[in-house]
């Protein structure tokens, strides 16, 4: 396979894969735009610096080519306006419960949350965000 990178001054720079390349899981476990975003924070700290030229990728297994690769047909480009940030919203109202938190924004809205966890927890703790229209 090929990738293929038109480069801002109009050249085209072809990368050819060839069995010396390498492969690992990354941080990124399930992402949905119904059902949100599932990552692992730890394989994430253990990938810092992969897109580093000194990063060791020893430890990686050989890529290998995605099983019936010949019937997916072309990849081709998504061509999408970049998504940005317009404002940052606060919750208005919270409710607690032993285990759950449920922030109201005040507004129906299309974003991502960004949070904070403060104190000590269990590397296996599992968090869970979830957005929602009507509460």
């Amino acid at each position: 396979a090929d990738l293929e990178v038109t480069q801002v001054d109009g050249t085209r720079l072809t990368i050819g894969s060839n069995t010396s390349w390498v492969a690992e899981q990354g941080w990124l476990l399930h992402n949905d735009i119904y059902l949100g975003v599932k990552h692992d924070e730890a394989r994430k700290q253990a990938l810092v610096g992969w897109a580093e030229v000194a990063f060791n990728d020893a430890a990686w297994a050989p890529a290998v080519p995605a099983p019936n690769a010949s019937r997916v047909g072309a990849l081709m480009p998504q061509e999408v306006e970049p998504i940005e940030r317009m404002q940052q919203l606060v919750g208005t109202q919270m409710w607690c419960g032993d285990s759950v938190r449920v922030i109201d924004f005040g507004t129906n809205f299309a974003g991502v949350p960004v949070f904070e966890v403060f104190g000590p927890i269990p590397a296996t703790t599992t968090i869970v965000v979830r957005s929602g229209e009507i509460l």
